[in-house]
């Protein structure tokens, strides 16, 4: 994959931004869901990377403001065996790639941080966890959420639980569910249905802006974008 990371900054409020500066050779950024500001002042960046017949996560972190960087090793899949070379391109077929990608992630202290990544031919969400602030991690392995090698994304929220806006099934991106963890993403409940016709239903992105409300965003049938604005209170 032939992939480069920029970056932009602003400095009001995302009124105006700066040219974009290329990120050093191997350096992605975030990949689809926001980066995390920890205590210790790094940004902390779920990345991954979608190579020929593996794909992995990884995380990447700036002190200042992205002039330099660290990562970490890539995240695994917990059954990752080593690969057979394909000597021709008969032998490999389009659907061989397995793994993870596009993590979102939370934690509570800095330390402790959770992620969920989205899979390929695994059909559950999969997890890891870090308690070096995500600069090691365990390997990755499915939870009891479906996923479709579909993206989706979670926020902790300032009651302290755990939003996740993901298609709860394993073939399609229809339905599109809002599910809360009061466990810090031990178990989930399933609180609302967003989306449930036929269609596409994707790529969703969820925040809570200081007034308490969730917004939430996705791709509605690869033609819009749609935004849902929601009390968590009345969840």
């Amino acid at each position: 994959t032939r992939w480069s990371g920029f970056l932009t900054s602003s400095i009001d409020s995302g009124q105006t931004w700066s040219q974009p500066f290329l990120l050093p050779g191997g350096i992605l950024g975030p990949i689809k869901n926001k980066p995390l500001l920890l205590q210790d002042g790094r940004l902390l960046c779920g990345s991954s990377i979608q190579s020929y017949l593996n794909w992995a996560c990884s995380f990447e972190w700036t002190r200042d403001e992205g002039l330099t960087w660290e990562r970490s090793n890539p995240i695994p899949y917990f059954e990752e065996r080593r690969a057979p070379f394909f000597p021709d391109k008969k032998s490999a077929s389009k659907d061989r790639p397995v793994g993870v990608i596009q993590p979102t992630f939370w934690t509570e202290d800095g330390q402790h941080i959770t992620m969920l990544c989205r899979s390929r031919r695994i059909g559950w969400i999969c997890k890891a966890t870090s308690s070096d602030g995500g600069r090691t991690w365990t390997r990755a392995y499915p939870t009891e959420l479906p996923n479709p090698d579909s993206g989706f994304d979670a926020v902790r929220m300032f009651d302290g639980r755990i939003a996740l806006v993901y298609n709860h099934s394993k073939t399609k991106r229809t339905p599109l569910n809002l599910a809360l963890s009061i466990d810090g993403g031990e178990t989930w409940k399933d609180v609302l249905v967003l989306e449930d016709g036929p269609g596409s239903f994707a790529y969703p992105a969820i925040i809570q802006t200081q007034d308490g409300l969730l917004h939430i965003t996705y791709t509605w049938n690869r033609k819009h974008i749609k935004h849902i604005a929601l009390d968590p209170t009345s969840l």
